[in-house]
Parts: C-alpha cells; sequence; structure tokens
C-alpha cells in the first residue's frame, strides 16, 4: 500500500522510511531554513495519499530535530492546517531519540520504567498476599526488567559510554539484588552462584527475612 509513497521522487537530501503503518521523513542540511523548506515541500507532494482514499493524522505527527548545536533550536512545519513544533525527543520502535543523539532520555525512560517493576508496589498489586512473593516471583520480575533495560541495546548501546547514562543504569540493575544488611547474607551465602543456580527449595517469607536479617531474626 505504501510503494506509491516511498518510490515517490523527492528533493535532494530528502527521503522516506516505512516501517509497517509508519513513515518516517528524513531530511538532512547544514541549515535550519533549508531543512523547513525541504520538510515542507516533500510532505506536500504526499498528496499521493488523497488518491488511494488515505489521510496524515495531523494529531500523530511528530517533529525531531538534530543538531550537534550548543543552542538548542527549535523549527515548525505546516502541514494542511496544522504547525507541528520539534520535540526535544521522541519514541521511535520503542527507543526514545533525542535531538543529540545521545539517547540520554532513552535511559532516563528505561531506568523508570524498570524501577517501576521492581518496585514492592508493583509486587503487592501482583501477589497480595501476607507472607509476600516467592523468589521465583521476585526472580521473574527481575527478568522483566531487565528485559526493559536491555530493550533495543544494538541501537542505543553508545549511550553507556558516557558516565551519566552508566551510573543511571546500574543503580536500576542493582533495585533487583539490593539487600540492606548484605554482610550477614554474604557470611550465610558466601558463593552466590552455587545458591542461585541450585535444583530445590524455593524462599519463603520467614527464611528470607533470616537470610537478610530482618523482622524476627
Amino acid at each position: 500500500m505504501y510503494d506509491g509513497v516511498l518510490i515517490l521522487r523527492l528533493p535532494r537530501k530528502v527521503k522516506f522510511v516505512g516501517f509497517e503503518d509508519d513513515v518516517y521523513l528524513t531530511v538532512m542540511s547544514e541549515t535550519l531554513e533549508e531543512v523547513e523548506v525541504l520538510a515542507t515541500e516533500a510532505i506536500s507532494m504526499i498528496g499521493w495519499m488523497n488518491g488511494v482514499k488515505l489521510q496524515i493524522a495531523h494529531h500523530k505527527l511528530e517533529v525531531l530535530l538534530v543538531s550537534n548545536c550548543k543552542v538548542i533550536q527549535w523549527m515548525e512545519i505546516v502541514v494542511g492546517d496544522h504547525a507541528i513544533v520539534s520535540k526535544r525527543s521522541l519514541k521511535h520502535l520503542g527507543v526514545m531519540i533525542d535531538d543529540r543523539l545521545n539517547f540520554n532520555s532513552h535511559v532516563d525512560c528505561v531506568c523508570e520504567k524498570s524501577a517501576k517493576a521492581m518496585s514492592m508496589s508493583v509486587i503487592a498489586r501482583i501477589m497480595p498476599n501476607v507472607g509476600g512473593p516467592r523468589s521465583s516471583t521476585r526472580r521473574l520480575l527481575a527478568s522483566v526488567s531487565s528485559s526493559i533495560l536491555r530493550y533495543g541495546v544494538p541501537a542505543w548501546g553508545n549511550a553507556l559510554e558516557t558516565k551519566r547514562n552508566h551510573r543511571m543504569l546500574q543503580s536500576a540493575f542493582r533495585l533487583m539484588s539490593i539487600t540492606d544488611n548484605g554482610r550477614w547474607t554474604h557470611r550465610l551465602i558466601p558463593n552466590l552462584s552455587t545458591w542461585m543456580n541450585r535444583k530445590h527449595g524455593e524462599v519463603n517469607f520467614h527464611l528470607t527475612q533470616f537470610l537478610s536479617g530482618h523482622g524476627c531474626f
């Protein structure tokens, strides 16, 4: 259905990228003025859609201006009667892309989602029992949290090169295994890999308190 759009003869420095039911228009230029002109011209060429009884969903249109200028830049694209102002970041296939391509906004987003997945309030809603969830349930939640953090990492993995993002992701992973009385637990379980890979046994509410030095113990 979208072949008609993808083969349009666009201005130089402009191209379309299609994925399922989404179409992305990319424009490359050294000046903001030329970007606006080329983008507006290219969008006006999508009149092809009227011939196949399709319309642009104006309320879903987003503009991201990627630039390495120190001063934050903004631009506005007019589509029909709608003026679309550029954003600092937008989501593309589940990954947040920002105007500096440093993926700081994506790291912020996934760390927040991961923390919510591991929070005790979430566990309490899923497993509303007095004794608390078993270790296998907590391990499942940790796996979910880890998947949230790692999603799309081939696209944004370079963000780990900055101390800021590396520290935030470390903090998010730490939430999965943190214990306040860690040295006491280490005395009881000096070899963590042996404990984690055992083929028997579940940790219940009271045993967890004993191993972590909490409660009446």
